[in-house]
């Protein structure tokens, strides 16, 4: 892990100088989002990004947070906190309708609303019985980092995607050559 100011200082080392109206964390978070898109698309790489966020059901829906890269949703592995074995009985429904539709309860069901909200119904539950339930679930999916609140913070970034962040970064601020005469 590394704080905003350690990946900006390592990468204006790296670049050898560069222009200084240049907003390098404003550079910086976008390089991220592509980085991480890059990585959750690639299924050999996509324990980088993964991250495991708790969320509490009320009326069988939950708020996801918004570092969550709800493309990759389909990939996410969802499990009832108290039980992690429920993981290998949960379904990705891409498709809302299908996710209301009269589906076996032998098995768990995770979607997202046209609205942005997590749906889930757990093995044995059916649709309307999970608008009454409020479990706890993790869920573990493709997830951008926190933006700190201070330069100086740690930042949730997998060690190794580091110095390539590094790279990246001093790669797009690298002064141009001088023209040669």
């Amino acid at each position: 892990m590394a704080t905003l100011q350690e990946i900006i200082d390592r990468a204006q080392a790296a670049a050898g100088g560069y222009d200084a109206d240049i907003s390098l964390e404003a550079m910086l978070w976008p390089l991220i989002r592509d980085l991480y898109g890059e990585k959750a698309g690639n299924v050999d790489e996509r324990w980088k990004v993964l991250k495991t966020h708790p969320l509490s059901l009320s009326n069988g829906f939950a708020t996801l947070p918004s570092t969550v890269m709800t493309k990759f949703m389909s990939s996410a592995v969802v499990s009832d906190s108290t039980d992690e074995t429920t993981a290998d009985l949960m379904s990705w429904k891409a498709n809302w309708q299908d996710y209301v539709s009269n589906l076996s309860s032998m098995l768990g069901y995770f979607t997202l609303h046209p609205d942005g909200k997590f749906y889930a119904r757990l093995p044995g539950v059916t649709y309307t019985d999970s608008l009454s339930a409020s479990p706890v679930l993790n869920v573990t999916t493709a997830s951008m980092p926190d933006v700190p609140a201070d330069e100086d913070d740690e930042m949730d970034i997998n060690s190794e995607l580091v110095d390539e962040i590094v790279m990246r970064l001093a790669a797009a601020i690298r002064p141009a050559p001088a023209p040669s005469s």
